[in-house]
């Protein structure tokens, strides 16, 4: 899937590497979503909103670089589908537990991602929170104008 290979480490330490990555890109694709959907609702211009996050701290990769050429375009056709980052949700929270890690934010996206599937969004890409969350509070869904 990618040309760099990290050592991280002895076996099975990829693995859990892996997990705290996805954890932290699913989450950030959640808070990405919130954000967003409340910028509808506040009524705020999606591409100024853009532009003041783009310049603070605010900023993550996935806001600035892939959510404008994907779901922002109007592209929730799966990268990595929300059924995906659910299944790796569960098992954070399972290494979380096994680990006695309170992870509060964990537990929270993982229901929104639960929500999510079960309004049937779970084989769309995981930047569709957005149109998820939106969905469920009756707000247009955001869209950059071309």
């Amino acid at each position: 899937m990618g040309s760099t290979i990290f050592h991280c480490g002895p076996v099975g330490s990829g693995t859990r590497t892996k997990l705290v990555n996805n954890y932290l890109a699913v989450t950030s694709c959640q808070l990405n979503a919130e954000a967003l959907a409340l910028s509808q609702r506040l009524g705020l211009d999606l591409g100024r909103t853009l532009d003041v996050l783009y310049g603070t701290t605010a900023v993550n990769g996935q806001l600035k670089i892939a959510w404008p050429a994907k779901v922002l375009a109007g592209d929730v056709e799966p990268g990595f589908t929300i059924d995906l980052a659910h299944k790796d949700l569960s098992l954070v929270s399972e290494a979380a537990h096994a680990a006695q890690v309170p992870m509060p934010v964990l537990a929270a996206a993982r229901e929104a991602f639960s929500t999510a599937r079960a309004r049937g969004f779970g084989s769309k890409d995981f930047s569709a929170m957005v149109d998820a969350l939106c969905d469920l509070a009756g707000i247009e869904k955001p869209r950059l104008r071309t």
